[in-house]
């Protein structure tokens, strides 16, 4: 967590995709790099600009955000 939050607070998440990836020697799966980001007390109007405004900064509404590779199966 980057930042606290408390009682009242209203929360909200949201996931990018960062990156994809081949898996050497595997067809049936694929890897992808996403970025799950939690903020609080941001309106659903304001969400459209939050990940490039918050992303990476140290604004006290963001108060989560985890970057990790999932590995999916492929069609």
């Amino acid at each position: 967590h980057v930042a606290p939050t408390f009682a009242g607070d209203t929360l909200r998440a949201f996931t990018e995709v960062v990156e994809r990836a081949e898996i050497p020697g595997r067809r049936d799966v694929g890897a992808l790099r996403l970025r799950l980001s939690a903020v609080k007390n941001v309106s659903t109007d304001e969400l459209a600009g939050v990940p490039p405004l918050l992303s990476g900064t140290k604004d006290p509404r963001m108060v989560l955000e985890l970057d990790y590779w999932a590995l999916l199966p492929r069609r």
